[in-house]
């Protein structure tokens, strides 16, 4: 096959000809994928939100940023996956975002649309609480809330229904090491994806300035609201880290609400 980077020494015709192949090949592989995805469907036997994979999301994400792109971005790349990705996720099971967004944030309901796709149903509530009590409320719902809004940190940190934040938006990064913008948070499996951050609620306020020297510079980001502090711990731990709870002396009611997959930097290159 002709490389897309090669010299326009043929035809036009000749080239639509071509492109006319590439798209019935095309065609004919997202058919056989999404058969394979209604198998899968049978064979599992958990339903709704618990069916999503978030680890092996993150997985392919990297696997797309080592291809050479070409002249496509990673993130142009990333969006045409993900509307195959939550296409298939629907046919297995259908489920519900809830956020705030369409009353009192528009850019964290595009970022939602970005993720979940435009078939993925989505409801706006009034706050972040509202949302996450609906989210909780069955296994077909998620919420997608701002991470800077405290309010909803210690509901988790009590074990609300289950709830777990299992996504950071967005997952390509145009500033590493800032904190994320949103978080997906939902009664889901937790698996590690071979690059994690564990989320950490503490009930006290804690700027990293305030960790001791040997810790600080460990953390993935560091949230300070009016309700504690959100730590991102990097590693997949079900429990706060030792390295992290010793630091802090059991002082500071520390939680793990969560782990998510670290995000790939917006300028990752491809490479074979």
């Amino acid at each position: 096959m002709t490389r897309p980077d090669a010299p326009v020494d043929r035809p036009l015709e000749t080239i639509r000809a071509e492109l006319d192949r590439i798209d019935e090949r095309i065609h004919e592989l997202v058919v056989r994928r999404a058969g394979l995805a209604d198998q899968v469907r049978r064979a599992k036997t958990d339903t709704g939100a618990a069916a999503l994979r978030p680890a092996r999301e993150a997985q392919m994400l990297r696997r797309l940023a080592a291809f050479d792109g070409g002249a496509m971005q990673l993130v142009q790349i990333w969006r045409l996956w993900r509307e195959l990705i939550m296409a298939n996720a629907r046919l297995q099971f259908p489920f519900i975002v809830d956020t705030v967004a369409a009353h009192h944030d528009l850019d964290l309901w595009d970022m939602g649309r970005a993720h979940f796709c435009f078939e993925t149903d989505m409801e706006a509530h009034d706050d972040s609480l509202a949302a996450l009590s609906r989210a909780a409320s069955g296994p077909a719902r998620v919420a997608l809330l701002r991470s800077a809004d405290a309010t909803w940190w210690p509901q988790i940190a009590s074990r609300t229904a289950g709830m777990r934040v299992f996504t950071a938006l967005p997952m390509i990064a145009e500033n590493p090491g800032s904190p994320p913008s949103a978080m997906v948070i939902g009664d889901v499996e937790l698996a590690p994806s071979g690059n994690d951050v564990t989320v950490v609620f503490m009930s006290v306020n804690a700027m990293p300035g305030d960790l001791p020297a040997a810790v600080a510079p460990k953390l993935a980001y560091s949230i300070v609201g009016p309700t504690g502090t959100l730590i991102g711990w990097p590693g997949f731990s079900d429990e706060v880290p030792p390295a992290l709870e010793s630091a802090l002396g059991g002082t500071a009611g520390a939680t793990v609400i969560g782990i998510h997959a670290a995000p790939v930097s917006a300028g990752a290159e491809a490479r074979r």
